[in-house]
């Protein structure tokens, strides 16, 4: 297994060679292989916790002064997530055109 695969969400049970763009599934690897993807997957989790502590810690700055001030603030829109998942759609069915 090369060091470009990477950890893949979803329903698929396998693991994204970006070389090659296939798809290898967990059931036709090796231990060996198993454990890198192991170590990959739980790397990025790590890392993007990380990051999640970040904005969680900026979240709550911003509310403590908005507390402070008095102001109230809304949050993101239900919809935010649906029409984000649309554009990238969109987005990516544009770079196929081109």
């Amino acid at each position: 297994m090369s060091s470009t695969k990477q950890f893949h969400m979803g329903d698929i049970k396998a693991w994204l060679d970006k070389k090659t763009g296939e798809y290898q599934p967990y059931i036709e690897m090796s231990k060996e292989e198993l454990q890198r993807c192991l170590h990959a997957a739980q790397k990025q989790e790590i890392k993007y916790l990380n990051k999640s502590a970040v904005f969680t810690k900026l979240i709550a700055d911003i509310d403590e002064e908005v507390e402070k001030r008095g102001f109230e603030l809304e949050d993101i829109p239900d919809s935010y997530y649906t029409n984000t998942r649309k554009l990238q759609t969109k987005i990516k069915s544009l770079k196929k055109d081109v």
